[in-house]
């Protein structure tokens, strides 16, 4: 695998290391990998990302279930003030590897029919010799992010291009003035013949 390729916050566990029972590592990221992480998720900063994370195989080492937790310090940009925000970010993980495709469908079958399993959410297909954990922990971050933060107590009427004399207040007002501002506005005047 080239240099380039490498994801930011890569944490390989080879297949052999899980063992029979179960394999448990805490990851935490280095303040380089927060730095080229943050770039990847278009953040100010990440300060801190750890995770604690389990691994237990099953079905002869072709199934393994990633089960954990997840921890991240970041700062945004608020999208009404451009004011940094800072937030703790919390998650957990939950994924199902699976090797052999017609066993994947038969653990899909049995996790639906039967409700006493915990259903995963995700599974993934068990291609390589190695689970890269950093790049789950990733993955799952981004999710986890909201994808337009605001400052607590901003309200985005405050920086909308209404006067203030013209605040629109109830919904049915509002559908009327989008309705005359609107791109479309001026076509329910056109007639078609």
């Amino acid at each position: 695998m080239d240099k380039h390729d490498q994801p930011e916050f890569s944490r390989r566990i080879s297949l052999k290391s899980i063992g029979e029972i179960e394999y448990s590592i805490v990851i935490k990221a280095t303040p380089d990998e927060c730095y080229q992480l943050a770039k990847r998720l278009d953040l100010q900063n990440i300060f801190s990302l750890t995770a604690d994370i389990n691994l237990t195989p099953s079905n002869g080492g072709k199934t393994i279930n990633l089960k954990g937790t997840f921890k991240a310090k970041i700062t945004q940009t608020c999208v009404a003030t451009l004011d940094r925000i800072s937030k703790n970010i919390e998650g957990k993980l939950n994924l199902l590897y699976e090797s052999n495709s017609k066993v994947l469908k038969e653990m899909e079958n049995t996790i639906e029919i039967n409700n006493n399993f915990e259903k995963q959410d995700f599974i993934e297909p068990l291609t390589e010799d190695s689970i890269d954990v950093g790049e789950v922990v990733s993955e799952q971050l981004a999710l986890k992010i909201d994808q337009f933060p605001r400052k607590s107590g901003v309200s985005f009427i405050d920086f909308s291009t209404e006067t203030r004399k013209s605040k629109v207040t109830s919904d049915l007002a509002r559908e009327k003035h989008a309705g005359e501002l609107g791109l479309f506005s001026k076509l329910k005047n056109l007639k078609i013949n």
